[in-house]
């Protein structure tokens, strides 16, 4: 939970420095979105990561505040646990997932497992999205 406020807390002094939230929502994406797993299901869409990020962006940032706010959230503690694990998404799920289904589970960490597997559907909606309208953004 610390690390995610800190990384929430990274995003919000980007945005201060002159870095929108958009910018830095894309630059979050495009950590996430590196892991080579990740990265082949984009290009097997005949989509770049660049587009892809920029439309998850868009999409994450037109939601309800408190979903948009989560999304945010979360993609910035993954992006935060990939840094940690070597830029692996699979790693970063794994520690997401023993933290869960650990003995002394906090409510925080069940939430952010949740939150995490939200957010991977999402994406994954979003990739369908850009898929169907033939590698443009649909929103």
């Amino acid at each position: 939970m610390r690390k995610t406020l800190i990384a929430l807390s990274s995003l919000l002094v980007l945005t201060g420095c002159g870095q929108s939230v958009e910018a830095s929502l894309k630059e979050t994406c495009s950590t996430v979105m590196a892991d080579a797993d990740v990265q082949r299901d984009i290009l097997e869409a005949k989509v770049t990561l660049e587009a892809f990020c920029s439309c998850a962006s868009i999409q994450i940032l037109s939601m309800p505040e408190a979903d948009r706010d989560t999304a945010i959230e979360t993609m910035a503690m993954v992006a935060e646990l990939m840094v940690e694990n070597n830029g692996s998404a699979e790693a970063a799920f794994r520690k997401l997932s023993e933290a869960r289904r650990a003995d002394d589970a906090t409510p925080e960490a069940i939430a952010a497992y949740e939150n995490m597997d939200e957010l991977g559907e999402q994406l994954e909606e979003f990739l369908d999205g850009m898929r169907a309208s033939g590698g443009t953004c649909p929103v």
